[in-house]
């Protein structure tokens, strides 16, 4: 996946998605590695579902 290749309607889509459903963050770390999800999703986006799922939520 190239980001700068999305419409700002496909990263909003992945974004809200995201947001509904944290395996979309892992599946994309999986597939195309942390920087490229921290790049999509911001950083603090990232690490705090990280924080969430270590938590058990």
């Amino acid at each position: 996946m190239v980001l700068e290749d999305l419409t700002p309607e496909q990263v909003l889509d992945w974004c809200t998605r995201a947001v509904r459903d944290h395996q979309v963050v892992f599946a994309h770390i999986d597939r195309y590695g942390e920087t490229s999800v921290q790049r999509l999703f911001t950083r603090a986006f990232v690490v705090d579902v990280q924080r969430l799922s270590r938590l058990g939520s």
